[in-house]
Protein backbone atom coordinates (compact mmCIF):
# COMPACT_ATOMS: atom_id res chain seq x y z
CA UNK A 1 0.00 0.00 0.00
CA UNK A 2 3.01 2.54 0.52
CA UNK A 3 3.72 1.93 -2.77
CA UNK A 4 0.92 3.05 -4.44
CA UNK A 5 0.62 6.37 -1.99
CA UNK A 6 4.35 7.46 -2.51
CA UNK A 7 3.38 7.39 -6.65
CA UNK A 8 0.48 9.11 -5.69
CA UNK A 9 1.95 11.60 -4.35
CA UNK A 10 4.73 12.05 -6.97
CA UNK A 11 1.94 12.31 -9.45
CA UNK A 12 0.56 14.94 -7.59
CA UNK A 13 4.02 17.16 -7.18
CA UNK A 14 4.26 16.66 -10.92
CA UNK A 15 0.90 17.99 -11.63
CA UNK A 16 1.54 21.06 -9.76
CA UNK A 17 5.42 21.34 -11.24
CA UNK A 18 3.65 21.21 -14.79
CA UNK A 19 0.56 23.57 -14.32
CA UNK A 20 3.22 26.13 -13.22
CA UNK A 21 3.00 28.20 -16.80
CA UNK A 22 6.15 30.34 -17.86
CA UNK A 23 4.10 32.98 -19.39
CA UNK A 24 5.78 34.82 -22.41
CA UNK A 25 6.59 38.18 -22.43
CA UNK A 26 5.34 39.40 -26.01
CA UNK A 27 6.65 43.06 -25.72
CA UNK A 28 10.42 41.76 -24.69
CA UNK A 29 10.19 38.95 -27.39
CA UNK A 30 10.60 39.11 -31.36
CA UNK A 31 10.70 36.26 -34.10
CA UNK A 32 9.95 36.25 -37.24
CA UNK A 33 8.36 36.71 -39.61
CA UNK A 34 9.49 40.59 -39.20
CA UNK A 35 6.14 42.03 -41.11
CA UNK A 36 5.14 44.93 -39.48
CA UNK A 37 6.22 48.20 -41.20
CA UNK A 38 6.42 51.77 -40.04
CA UNK A 39 5.02 54.72 -42.31
CA UNK A 40 7.67 54.28 -44.65
CA UNK A 41 7.75 51.30 -45.71
CA UNK A 42 10.39 50.03 -43.27
CA UNK A 43 10.52 47.02 -41.19
CA UNK A 44 10.27 47.28 -37.82
CA UNK A 45 10.39 45.47 -34.55
CA UNK A 46 7.25 45.72 -32.38
CA UNK A 47 8.08 47.58 -28.93
CA UNK A 48 12.20 48.23 -29.66
CA UNK A 49 13.76 50.85 -30.86
CA UNK A 50 16.51 50.25 -33.98
CA UNK A 51 19.66 52.04 -35.14
CA UNK A 52 22.79 52.35 -36.47
CA UNK A 53 23.38 50.14 -39.31
CA UNK A 54 20.62 47.25 -38.45
CA UNK A 55 18.35 46.18 -40.74
CA UNK A 56 14.93 44.19 -40.38
CA UNK A 57 14.55 41.25 -42.92
CA UNK A 58 11.33 39.46 -43.23
CA UNK A 59 13.34 36.21 -41.26
CA UNK A 60 16.19 37.96 -39.51
CA UNK A 61 17.39 41.62 -38.37
CA UNK A 62 20.75 42.29 -39.34
CA UNK A 63 22.64 44.13 -36.78
CA UNK A 64 25.81 44.69 -38.65
CA UNK A 65 27.27 43.79 -42.44
CA UNK A 66 29.89 42.24 -43.12
CA UNK A 67 31.78 45.96 -43.49
CA UNK A 68 34.42 47.30 -41.18
CA UNK A 69 33.08 50.22 -38.54
CA UNK A 70 29.35 49.33 -38.46
CA UNK A 71 27.49 49.55 -35.02
CA UNK A 72 23.79 48.01 -34.72
CA UNK A 73 21.41 48.05 -32.25
CA UNK A 74 17.71 46.78 -31.07
CA UNK A 75 16.82 48.37 -27.84
CA UNK A 76 13.36 47.59 -25.74
CA UNK A 77 11.27 50.30 -25.28
CA UNK A 78 9.70 47.78 -22.29
CA UNK A 79 10.78 47.98 -18.90
CA UNK A 80 10.95 43.82 -17.71
CA UNK A 81 8.70 44.32 -14.82
CA UNK A 82 9.57 40.75 -13.53
CA UNK A 83 12.59 39.97 -11.28
CA UNK A 84 12.38 35.74 -12.44
CA UNK A 85 12.74 35.41 -16.38
CA UNK A 86 14.21 33.43 -18.69
CA UNK A 87 15.79 34.85 -22.08
CA UNK A 88 16.45 32.62 -25.41
CA UNK A 89 18.61 34.61 -27.84
CA UNK A 90 19.08 32.78 -31.26
CA UNK A 91 21.89 34.32 -33.36
CA UNK A 92 23.77 34.07 -36.58
CA UNK A 93 27.50 35.41 -36.32
CA UNK A 94 29.04 34.62 -40.40
CA UNK A 95 31.24 36.14 -42.72
CA UNK A 96 33.90 36.24 -45.63
CA UNK A 97 36.76 35.76 -43.40
CA UNK A 98 38.36 32.73 -42.54
CA UNK A 99 40.89 33.79 -39.96
CA UNK A 100 40.47 37.52 -39.50
CA UNK A 101 37.05 38.24 -37.91
CA UNK A 102 35.38 40.45 -35.42
CA UNK A 103 33.53 41.87 -33.53
CA UNK A 104 30.93 40.58 -31.70
CA UNK A 105 26.93 40.86 -30.54
CA UNK A 106 26.08 41.83 -26.59
CA UNK A 107 22.67 40.87 -24.91
CA UNK A 108 21.70 43.27 -22.45
CA UNK A 109 19.67 43.86 -18.98
CA UNK A 110 20.23 47.35 -17.61
CA UNK A 111 18.53 50.68 -16.36
CA UNK A 112 19.14 52.37 -19.68
CA UNK A 113 15.60 53.67 -20.93
CA UNK A 114 17.19 54.39 -24.07
CA UNK A 115 20.28 53.02 -26.09
CA UNK A 116 23.86 54.64 -24.76
CA UNK A 117 26.58 54.40 -27.78
CA UNK A 118 30.21 53.55 -26.43
CA UNK A 119 33.31 51.04 -26.85
CA UNK A 120 31.75 47.87 -25.12
CA UNK A 121 30.66 45.89 -27.93
CA UNK A 122 28.36 49.44 -29.63
CA UNK A 123 27.63 49.96 -25.93
CA UNK A 124 28.66 52.58 -22.82
CA UNK A 125 29.73 50.98 -19.84
CA UNK A 126 28.43 53.45 -17.64
CA UNK A 127 25.27 51.21 -16.91
CA UNK A 128 23.53 48.84 -13.83
CA UNK A 129 22.39 45.73 -14.79
CA UNK A 130 24.95 43.02 -16.95
CA UNK A 131 25.73 42.59 -20.29
CA UNK A 132 26.37 38.84 -21.81
CA UNK A 133 29.12 39.76 -24.72
CA UNK A 134 29.90 36.82 -27.45
CA UNK A 135 33.49 37.82 -28.36
CA UNK A 136 34.80 36.28 -31.32
CA UNK A 137 37.75 38.84 -31.89
CA UNK A 138 41.00 37.19 -29.78
CA UNK A 139 43.21 40.41 -28.68
CA UNK A 140 46.32 38.95 -28.51
CA UNK A 141 47.18 41.48 -25.81
CA UNK A 142 44.42 40.11 -23.41
CA UNK A 143 44.15 36.84 -24.47
CA UNK A 144 44.81 35.21 -21.29
CA UNK A 145 41.31 37.28 -20.39
CA UNK A 146 39.24 36.41 -23.19
CA UNK A 147 36.26 34.46 -23.41
CA UNK A 148 33.95 33.62 -26.51
CA UNK A 149 30.94 34.52 -24.47
CA UNK A 150 31.35 36.63 -21.10
CA UNK A 151 28.90 37.84 -18.09
CA UNK A 152 29.88 41.72 -17.37
CA UNK A 153 27.97 42.75 -14.11
CA UNK A 154 28.08 46.40 -13.23
CA UNK A 155 26.50 48.24 -10.39
CA UNK A 156 27.17 51.55 -12.44
CA UNK A 157 30.19 52.04 -10.03
CA UNK A 158 32.76 50.25 -12.52
CA UNK A 159 34.27 50.94 -15.84
CA UNK A 160 35.05 48.27 -18.97
CA UNK A 161 38.67 47.05 -17.38
CA UNK A 162 37.13 46.24 -14.00
CA UNK A 163 33.94 44.26 -15.55
CA UNK A 164 36.58 42.26 -17.63
CA UNK A 165 38.74 41.46 -14.47
CA UNK A 166 35.60 40.25 -12.28
CA UNK A 167 34.20 38.28 -15.45
CA UNK A 168 32.64 35.07 -15.98
CA UNK A 169 32.07 32.60 -18.87
CA UNK A 170 32.97 29.76 -21.11
CA UNK A 171 34.50 29.17 -24.55
CA UNK A 172 31.99 28.35 -27.22
CA UNK A 173 32.00 28.14 -31.15
CA UNK A 174 29.67 30.12 -32.39
CA UNK A 175 31.15 31.63 -35.15
CA UNK A 176 30.61 30.15 -38.91
CA UNK A 177 32.92 30.76 -42.22
CA UNK A 178 30.24 31.62 -45.43
CA UNK A 179 32.89 30.01 -47.49
CA UNK A 180 32.64 26.25 -46.29
CA UNK A 181 31.21 23.82 -48.90
CA UNK A 182 28.46 23.20 -46.45
CA UNK A 183 27.26 26.60 -44.96
CA UNK A 184 24.07 27.14 -44.98
CA UNK A 185 20.94 29.48 -42.78
CA UNK A 186 20.07 26.97 -40.90
CA UNK A 187 23.57 27.14 -39.22
CA UNK A 188 22.86 29.45 -36.00
CA UNK A 189 23.71 29.63 -32.26
CA UNK A 190 21.79 30.10 -29.43
CA UNK A 191 22.26 31.56 -25.03
CA UNK A 192 19.53 31.35 -22.25
CA UNK A 193 19.96 33.77 -19.70
CA UNK A 194 17.90 33.01 -16.63
CA UNK A 195 17.50 35.70 -14.14
CA UNK A 196 16.02 34.61 -10.51
CA UNK A 197 16.28 37.42 -8.52
CA UNK A 198 19.78 38.12 -7.70
CA UNK A 199 21.05 34.68 -9.14
CA UNK A 200 22.09 34.21 -12.68
CA UNK A 201 22.84 31.31 -14.92
CA UNK A 202 24.11 31.34 -18.62
CA UNK A 203 23.55 28.15 -21.22
CA UNK A 204 24.69 28.40 -24.62
CA UNK A 205 23.98 26.13 -27.69
CA UNK A 206 26.29 26.50 -30.19
CA UNK A 207 25.10 25.07 -32.74
CA UNK A 208 21.05 25.56 -31.88
CA UNK A 209 20.87 21.25 -31.41
CA UNK A 210 18.93 21.56 -28.11
CA UNK A 211 21.64 20.64 -25.96
CA UNK A 212 22.88 22.93 -23.95
CA UNK A 213 26.23 23.30 -22.00
CA UNK A 214 26.70 25.44 -19.20
CA UNK A 215 28.77 28.62 -19.19
CA UNK A 216 28.28 30.62 -16.06
CA UNK A 217 26.23 30.88 -12.60
CA UNK A 218 26.89 34.00 -10.39
CA UNK A 219 24.83 33.29 -7.12
CA UNK A 220 24.84 36.80 -6.31
CA UNK A 221 24.81 39.79 -8.48
CA UNK A 222 24.87 42.49 -6.39
CA UNK A 223 22.47 44.39 -8.17
CA UNK A 224 19.68 45.00 -5.36
CA UNK A 225 16.08 43.52 -4.89
CA UNK A 226 13.99 43.95 -7.90
CA UNK A 227 16.79 45.44 -10.02
CA UNK A 228 15.82 43.13 -13.34
CA UNK A 229 11.89 44.61 -12.39
CA UNK A 230 13.16 47.76 -13.97
CA UNK A 231 15.47 46.68 -16.16
CA UNK A 232 15.48 46.52 -19.86
CA UNK A 233 16.70 44.37 -22.59
CA UNK A 234 19.20 45.34 -25.40
CA UNK A 235 21.46 44.09 -28.31
CA UNK A 236 24.05 45.48 -30.14
CA UNK A 237 26.41 44.28 -32.30
CA UNK A 238 29.91 45.96 -33.64
CA UNK A 239 32.80 45.49 -36.52
CA UNK A 240 36.24 47.27 -36.22
CA UNK A 241 38.94 46.73 -38.21
CA UNK A 242 37.65 42.94 -39.09
CA UNK A 243 34.03 42.05 -39.39
CA UNK A 244 30.88 39.78 -39.65
CA UNK A 245 27.34 39.77 -40.56
CA UNK A 246 25.70 39.59 -37.24
CA UNK A 247 22.21 38.29 -37.57
CA UNK A 248 19.50 38.17 -34.35
CA UNK A 249 16.74 34.97 -35.69
CA UNK A 250 14.90 35.43 -32.53
CA UNK A 251 14.46 36.68 -29.01
CA UNK A 252 12.36 34.87 -26.32
CA UNK A 253 11.39 36.25 -23.15
CA UNK A 254 9.84 34.48 -20.36
CA UNK A 255 8.69 35.20 -16.70
CA UNK A 256 9.23 32.59 -14.11
CA UNK A 257 12.27 30.28 -13.24
CA UNK A 258 14.05 28.40 -16.12
CA UNK A 259 11.72 26.64 -18.02
CA UNK A 260 12.69 23.37 -20.24
CA UNK A 261 11.62 23.05 -23.74
CA UNK A 262 11.99 20.48 -26.38
CA UNK A 263 14.06 20.62 -29.73
CA UNK A 264 11.26 21.84 -31.80
CA UNK A 265 10.87 25.13 -29.55
CA UNK A 266 13.95 25.78 -29.58
CA UNK A 267 15.14 25.44 -33.13
CA UNK A 268 12.50 27.32 -35.55
CA UNK A 269 11.25 25.10 -38.12
CA UNK A 270 12.41 27.40 -40.82
CA UNK A 271 16.00 27.17 -39.73
CA UNK A 272 16.17 23.07 -39.68
CA UNK A 273 18.26 21.65 -42.63
CA UNK A 274 15.29 20.27 -45.18
CA UNK A 275 15.45 16.96 -46.27
CA UNK A 276 14.30 15.03 -49.22
CA UNK A 277 10.96 13.34 -49.75
CA UNK A 278 10.64 9.73 -48.37
CA UNK A 279 8.34 7.27 -50.79
CA UNK A 280 6.72 5.92 -47.54
CA UNK A 281 5.69 9.82 -46.03
CA UNK A 282 1.42 10.12 -46.41
CA UNK A 283 0.37 13.78 -48.77
CA UNK A 284 0.00 15.10 -45.79
CA UNK A 285 3.96 14.54 -44.42
CA UNK A 286 4.91 14.98 -47.59
CA UNK A 287 3.34 18.75 -48.04
CA UNK A 288 4.86 19.75 -44.27
CA UNK A 289 7.93 18.49 -45.26
CA UNK A 290 7.69 20.62 -49.04
CA UNK A 291 6.95 23.85 -47.33
CA UNK A 292 9.95 23.20 -44.66
CA UNK A 293 11.87 22.91 -47.92
CA UNK A 294 10.42 26.08 -49.53
CA UNK A 295 10.75 28.46 -46.00
CA UNK A 296 14.30 27.33 -45.65
CA UNK A 297 14.94 28.03 -49.49
CA UNK A 298 13.25 31.77 -49.20
CA UNK A 299 15.36 32.09 -45.81
CA UNK A 300 18.64 31.36 -47.49
CA UNK A 301 17.31 33.51 -50.39
CA UNK A 302 17.13 36.05 -48.40
CA UNK A 303 20.40 35.81 -46.87
CA UNK A 304 22.36 35.64 -49.90
CA UNK A 305 20.40 38.33 -51.62
CA UNK A 306 20.97 40.78 -48.44
CA UNK A 307 24.69 39.89 -49.04
CA UNK A 308 24.66 40.81 -52.49
CA UNK A 309 22.72 44.28 -51.54
CA UNK A 310 25.35 45.32 -48.92
CA UNK A 311 28.30 44.05 -51.09
CA UNK A 312 26.96 46.64 -54.11
CA UNK A 313 26.27 48.57 -51.48
CA UNK A 314 29.55 48.72 -50.89
CA UNK A 315 30.82 48.45 -53.97
CA UNK A 316 28.98 51.72 -55.32
CA UNK A 317 30.20 53.60 -52.16
CA UNK A 318 33.68 52.63 -53.19
CA UNK A 319 32.90 53.55 -56.84
CA UNK A 320 31.54 57.00 -55.75
CA UNK A 321 34.75 57.65 -53.64
CA UNK A 322 37.10 57.16 -56.20
CA UNK A 323 35.06 58.77 -58.38
CA UNK A 324 35.39 61.65 -56.14
CA UNK A 325 38.82 60.94 -55.33
CA UNK A 326 40.12 61.13 -59.32
CA UNK A 327 38.20 64.31 -59.33
CA UNK A 328 40.16 65.77 -56.82
CA UNK A 329 43.53 64.79 -58.56
CA UNK A 330 42.30 65.96 -61.40
CA UNK A 331 41.54 69.36 -59.91
CA UNK A 332 44.89 69.32 -57.65
CA UNK A 333 46.61 68.66 -61.46
CA UNK A 334 44.81 71.05 -63.36
CA UNK A 335 45.76 73.78 -60.51
CA UNK A 336 49.10 72.42 -60.30
CA UNK A 337 49.53 72.61 -64.23
CA UNK A 338 48.17 76.13 -64.46
CA UNK A 339 50.66 77.24 -61.58
CA UNK A 340 53.67 75.75 -64.24
CA UNK A 341 52.43 77.77 -67.12
CA UNK A 342 51.90 80.86 -65.42
CA UNK A 343 55.07 80.18 -63.77
CA UNK A 344 56.86 79.68 -66.92
CA UNK A 345 54.82 82.08 -69.28
CA UNK A 346 54.60 84.83 -66.52
CA UNK A 347 58.45 85.45 -67.09
CA UNK A 348 58.33 85.78 -70.55
CA UNK A 349 55.09 87.52 -71.15
CA UNK A 350 56.69 89.91 -69.05
CA UNK A 351 60.05 90.19 -71.18
CA UNK A 352 57.64 90.83 -74.10
CA UNK A 353 55.89 93.52 -72.69
CA UNK A 354 59.01 95.75 -71.96
CA UNK A 355 60.20 94.35 -75.36
CA UNK A 356 56.98 95.67 -76.56
CA UNK A 357 56.63 99.01 -74.25
CA UNK A 358 60.47 99.90 -75.49
CA UNK A 359 59.63 99.88 -79.02
CA UNK A 360 56.31 101.54 -79.09
CA UNK A 361 57.73 104.14 -76.87
CA UNK A 362 60.64 105.20 -79.47
CA UNK A 363 57.88 104.57 -82.24
CA UNK A 364 55.61 106.80 -80.29
CA UNK A 365 58.00 109.34 -79.54
CA UNK A 366 59.46 109.95 -82.58
CA UNK A 367 55.77 109.69 -84.34
CA UNK A 368 55.06 112.36 -81.48
CA UNK A 369 58.59 114.50 -82.72
CA UNK A 370 57.23 114.48 -86.23
CA UNK A 371 54.26 115.88 -86.11
CA UNK A 372 55.00 118.53 -83.41
CA UNK A 373 57.71 119.15 -85.95
CA UNK A 374 55.26 119.15 -88.72
CA UNK A 375 52.63 120.78 -87.06
CA UNK A 376 55.13 123.38 -86.08
CA UNK A 377 55.88 124.42 -89.13
CA UNK A 378 51.86 124.57 -90.32
CA UNK A 379 51.49 126.54 -87.11
CA UNK A 380 53.82 129.00 -88.28
CA UNK A 381 53.04 129.32 -91.48
CA UNK A 382 48.98 130.07 -91.28
CA UNK A 383 50.15 132.32 -88.16
CA UNK A 384 52.22 134.28 -91.23
CA UNK A 385 49.32 134.08 -93.84
CA UNK A 386 47.20 135.38 -90.79
CA UNK A 387 49.88 138.21 -90.69
CA UNK A 388 50.27 139.04 -94.54
CA UNK A 389 46.14 138.94 -95.06
CA UNK A 390 45.63 140.98 -91.98
CA UNK A 391 48.08 143.61 -93.27
CA UNK A 392 47.15 143.78 -97.36
CA UNK A 393 43.80 143.72 -96.09
CA UNK A 394 43.63 147.13 -93.78
CA UNK A 395 44.54 149.17 -97.15
CA UNK A 396 41.74 149.75 -99.03
CA UNK A 397 39.37 150.31 -96.54
CA UNK A 398 41.01 153.13 -95.68
CA UNK A 399 41.59 154.18 -99.37
CA UNK A 400 37.90 154.08 -99.92
CA UNK A 401 37.10 156.01 -96.37
CA UNK A 402 39.72 159.04 -97.40
CA UNK A 403 38.17 159.07 -100.87
CA UNK A 404 34.63 159.49 -99.61
CA UNK A 405 35.85 161.82 -96.65
CA UNK A 406 37.56 164.21 -99.75
CA UNK A 407 33.88 163.93 -101.60
CA UNK A 408 32.33 165.01 -98.91
CA UNK A 409 34.66 167.38 -98.06
CA UNK A 410 34.54 168.53 -102.20
CA UNK A 411 30.42 168.54 -101.72
CA UNK A 412 30.23 170.93 -98.63
CA UNK A 413 32.95 173.20 -100.34
CA UNK A 414 30.90 173.79 -103.46
CA UNK A 415 27.93 174.38 -101.47
CA UNK A 416 29.52 177.03 -98.91
CA UNK A 417 30.51 179.19 -101.85
CA UNK A 418 27.58 178.71 -104.07
CA UNK A 419 25.77 179.97 -100.59
CA UNK A 420 28.65 182.77 -100.25
CA UNK A 421 28.12 184.19 -103.22
CA UNK A 422 24.15 184.41 -103.56
CA UNK A 423 23.88 186.19 -100.19
CA UNK A 424 26.51 188.54 -100.31
CA UNK A 425 27.34 189.27 -103.68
Amino acid sequence: MKMPRILLAFFACWLTVANVESVLLDKQSMSAPFDDVDFSGARTVPFWMRGGSTEINQNFVRMTPDRQSKTGYLWGKEVLASSSVSATLQFRISGQGKNFFGDGLALWLNDWNVFKPGQLHGGSDAFKGIAIIIDTFVNTESQSLHKDIAVLVNDGSKNAEGMVAEQVGCQAKVRYWEGRDDFNIAQTSSIKLSIDGNRLTLKVDAMSSGDWEDCATINNVGLGNGWADRARFGITATTGGLADNHDVIGFTVRSGTEFQTNREDMVSKRMKQATKLEPGLTMDQQSVKLNEDIALYEEQMEHDMEGVEDYITNMVDKLRKREQAAEDRIKELEKKLLQNVETAINPRVKKLEDMVNKKMNRGIITRISKLESGLGVKIKESVQSSVDDAKSGWVTPVVIILGLMCAVAYYVYKEYRKYMKDNYL
